[in-house]
């Protein structure tokens, strides 16, 4: 089954109108889990701001970070959960802000210098086009499968009703394929 850049973008459409914010927090766990593997993922209600936590003593490179999801994609989302997260995380240094919106560089690197100066914390942004780029590429997210998500993760019902949907195993089965022809 062909992942169509299409679909990919339909489907966050799809997450944000619908509003599944914790559908998409799910996904944002498992992608950004992959680039900082340090990341430990928080229950989803009461989270303080922090979707996600790598704290110093526990963390590779010795920097505490917060993965902050959300499907708005504004400076007001980031500047509250960064709120949260000042009052209830000691030494955290990073802000991950993963959103299934489109951020502009230009747009990004203001929010950058703007919770740099107002809180302290260097902010990274993984932001629709980071999404889209991921879910295109099977192998990156079969990579990141483990046994305890036994791949059963939906990574997005790609179409309503009658329509197929693209679930992870989907993907793993095109990595597969994909690995089965190149030998």
């Amino acid at each position: 089954m062909a992942i169509l850049r299409s679909d990919i973008e339909k489907a966050l459409d799809d997450l944000i109108s619908n509003e599944e914010g914790l559908k998409f927090q799910s996904f944002a766990v498992v992608l950004a889990k992959k680039r900082w593997p340090d990341l430990v993922a928080c229950e989803r209600k009461k989270d303080l701001g922090a979707d996600a936590i790598a704290k110093a003593p526990f963390a590779a490179e010795g920097e505490s970070m917060v993965l902050a999801c959300s499907t708005a994609a504004t400076l007001a989302k980031v500047r509250s959960d960064a709120e949260k997260v000042k009052s209830h995380f000691k030494h955290i240094s990073k802000i991950i802000f993963a959103t299934p919106a489109p951020v502009s560089n230009q747009l990004g690197e203001a929010w950058v210098a703007e919770i740099e100066k107002d809180f302290g914390y260097d902010l990274a942004i993984m932001s629709r086009e980071d999404f889209i780029t991921s879910l295109m590429d099977p192998s990156s997210l079969y990579s990141g499968l483990n046994s305890r998500s036994g791949g059963r993760l939906i990574a997005k019902e790609l179409c309503q009703d009658n329509r197929p949907s693209i679930t992870l195993e989907h993907l793993a089965e095109n990595f597969r394929a994909g690995r089965e022809h190149s030998h």
